[in-house]
């Protein structure tokens, strides 16, 4: 794949074209100017990472944390010939030392912060949101490199994105099904197991704790909404997760909206 993460940064209407992200990082710092902006991927950076992806007999789960992903993709690989990756795994685990600065500038940026927690959650909705739309593609860019390595099959991805429209634009629709968690907040999520608890601990690391959770928090609420809204509008499956659903009946209606 050509190093041409042609993206168009500024304002609407007055928007900047750099050959690569590595030059915006190279001007002022990647973080710094992504507030206010707009994120567009250069179109053959897209058509590119369809015809890659399609070369693959993939599935993808998204939805917001507590919606189920993981415990619906856990059961649907087993009743099914299904190959899984966490994205999330990869993501906060093995790819952080494959992110370049050449191919991969944006995570390769937040990265190489002293504190990527606190990177992240010392930027505005605004900055975040348009961080994780340019990331998108780069996270593409290592899974299909992930891909070729492994045998053909039927893969099924849990999580690791929610901008299922952008996704939508690189992965027939029929192959994206997003669950939500209308009734549950941020709040009510993460403090449901001791294991999600454990985030909350983690930010006594950072120099604000209490500032930080609350940013968290926020920023989980607005992906929420970003995957439902998103989801509705570019026709994708969107199912909804009550209380009294098991995880059973969840991975059936999935396992249908996947023709498994």
């Amino acid at each position: 794949m050509a190093n041409t993460y042609r993206l168009f940064l500024g304002p609407p209407g007055r928007r900047k074209p750099f050959d690569s992200l590595v030059n915006l990082t190279g001007l002022a710092g990647y973080k710094q100017r992504l507030d206010g902006t707009v994120v567009d991927v250069d179109p053959i950076l897209v058509a590119e990472l369809r015809g890659r992806l399609r070369r693959h007999d993939l599935r993808w789960l998204l939805g917001a944390a507590g919606a189920g992903k993981s415990t619906v993709a856990q059961i649907l690989v087993g009743r099914h010939d299904l190959q899984l990756i966490d994205l999330d795994a990869h993501i906060y685990g093995d790819w952080h030392s494959r992110f370049t600065p050449e191919r991969h500038p944006a995570n390769h940026e937040w990265t190489a912060a002293p504190s990527s927690l606190d990177w992240l959650l010392t930027m505005t909705w605004s900055g975040y949101d348009q961080f994780q739309r340019a990331a998108l593609f780069e996270y593409l860019d290592l899974l299909t490199q992930d891909l070729e390595r492994k045998p053909a099959g039927r893969v099924l991805l849990d999580g690791g994105l929610y901008h299922p429209a952008l996704l939508a634009g690189v992965l027939p629709a029929d192959r994206i099904v997003c669950l939500t968690r209308p009734q549950r907040t941020a709040g009510e999520v993460w403090d449901s197991s001791e294991e999600r608890r454990a985030m909350r601990h983690h930010m006594d690391t950072l120099s604000d704790p209490d500032t930080a959770w609350a940013r968290f928090l926020e920023i989980d609420e607005h992906i929420a909404v970003t995957v439902a809204e998103e989801a509705t509008r570019a026709g994708l499956t969107l199912i909804a997760r009550g209380p009294d659903d098991s995880p059973e009946n969840t991975a059936e209606a999935v396992a249908r909206a996947f023709s498994l």
